[in-house]
């Protein structure tokens, strides 16, 4: 497969899209990404954003994106910087749409180093004198856990203020979202708010019910103050007696989970704010196991 790079131990099989090859659209950072984790050659975990209408914005697997109010999100000119995508074309110098085709012009990405268990892809962008961001993320496989680290290295004159998140599309073995998934936080209470749709909830979890009309999804945020210096969220089926726990290794500036019949998508966002010069690492991590 020319799009992808694989990574295998004696449990996990986790495919990663080589930078640029499987996501060509302008909403989600082009760098590498997990397409796929399976395990034990059996239980396969990620899948693709879909709603009733449609496909979306084309997300799949866990995928990263940014926020960046200053330029790009809501940025308003002929061409537009998207972090981890690249300069966008934007003749008509209406408002930056996640839902558009734009033209790209792409942020560079190289793959610095692979092996069978580790890979590390570096994503550098300039634009004009004001943004100078490299982005270097590296997946490594231990046991049945996949830990992804990125560093993100400010080399411009700019003061980056963004938020960054990682869109995890999830689906179990293929089984539609229902009441059989739970979500748990390691947040007592979870304190959710319902954005649309309905759900079964208690002290730190929930379970899909209901998807509104329209979309056919289910949106909600839950209260962020809650934790500490990390964020750990369960997803549990009950159909295919598997489990898997996402762990950020920073308090969440916010969450938001998109729900479809075909993906849920817990979404963790992460304020990046760094000066000149200045440098950042976080990781979040990804284990996967029978219940």
């Amino acid at each position: 497969m020319n799009d992808t790079l694989i990574l295998r131990n004696n449990h996990l099989l986790v495919e990663l899209a080589k930078p640029g090859k499987v996501y060509g659209g302008s909403r989600f950072d082009r760098g590498g990404f997990i397409k796929q984790i399976t395990l034990d050659n059996t239980h396969t975990f990620l899948g693709k954003e879909q709603t009733k209408n449609g496909l979306g914005t084309k997300g799949l697997g866990m995928i990263h994106g940014w926020l960046w109010k200053e330029a790009g999100f809501l940025g308003q000119a002929e061409y537009m910087p998207v972090i981890g995508v690249g300069t966008l074309h934007n003749p008509t110098k209406k408002p930056y749409d996640l839902k558009e085709s734009y033209e790209v012009e792409q942020a560079m990405h190289t793959v610095l180093a692979q092996d069978s268990q580790y890979v590390s892809i570096t994503s550098h962008q300039v634009f004009s004198d004001y943004l100078n961001l490299e982005i270097e993320r590296s997946f490594s496989l231990e046991e049945n856990q996949v830990t992804i680290t990125s560093t993100i290295r400010n080399l411009g004159t700019m003061h980056l203020k963004a938020e960054e998140y990682n869109h995890n599309f999830l689906c179990f073995d293929e089984q539609y979202i229902d009441s059989t998934y739970k979500v748990s936080a390691n947040s007592e209470p979870m304190d959710i708010s319902i954005v649309r749709g309905e759900v079964i909830s208690g002290m730190n979890y929930y379970r899909p019910l209901f998807f509104e009309e329209n979309l056919g999804t289910l949106a909600l945020t839950f209260d962020c103050r809650h934790y500490a210096n990390e964020s750990v969220l369960t997803i549990e089926n009950e159909k295919t007696h598997t489990r898997m726990i996402l762990t950020d290794s920073f308090r969440p500036s916010r969450t938001y989970h998109w729900i479809s019949p075909w993906c849920l998508c817990p979404e963790t966002f992460k304020n990046i704010n760094l000066k000149s010069g200045e440098t950042e690492t976080f990781t979040r991590s990804i284990s996967v196991q029978m219940m």
